[in-house]
């Protein structure tokens, strides 16, 4: 029963989380040079595998599953401490996060003309388009720079038609 091991913890990315045990990781016996696999066929008859998840929230569209394996062995006697723990339980953890930023589309560049008095226009900026497969933007603001001043413009994020 010792010679049970388990898989490591592991990150994996959104949108589409690939969770399956079968690529997060399963408890193994190392023999021969070899790694055997105890879920989901089991090569050794008297030892029985199985799983639980429990999903946690981390923030928005990230989350760790505590994934509870447990692994009991048919021919040796119930018992709930060492030496004689059977069946053995194991959490391993896996988090899901969004390891990506938001894209965006800009839009084509865009000359805009001044008034002869006073070198000043008043001009409306085209939509920029903002995506992110993951989690929600929450806010927007653009920054720029005129002879060394630097200067931040708040904006305001809406769905659209379409969207």
């Amino acid at each position: 029963m010792f010679d049970v091991k388990f898989p490591s913890d592991v990150t994996v990315s959104c949108p589409a989380p690939d969770t399956d045990p079968s690529d997060t990781g399963t408890p193994f016996i190392s023999e021969f040079g070899k790694q055997f696999s105890l879920f989901p066929q089991n090569t050794y008859c008297e030892l029985q595998t199985t799983y639980a998840d429990q999903i946690l929230p981390v923030c928005e569209s990230s989350y760790k599953i505590l994934r509870t394996w447990t692994v009991y062995d048919a021919c040796l006697p119930t018992g709930q401490f060492p030496p004689n723990q059977n069946p053995v339980y194991f959490i391993q953890v896996i988090m899901v996060q969004d390891n990506a930023g938001p894209t965006m589309t800009c839009p084509a560049n865009l000359t805009v003309s001044t008034n002869p008095f006073d070198c000043e226009s008043d001009t409306n900026l085209p939509d920029l388009i903002i995506e992110d497969l993951c989690a929600r933007s929450a806010s927007i603001r653009a920054e720029y720079t005129v002879d060394g001043i630097t200067s931040i413009v708040n904006g305001t994020l809406q769905d659209f038609s379409g969207n």
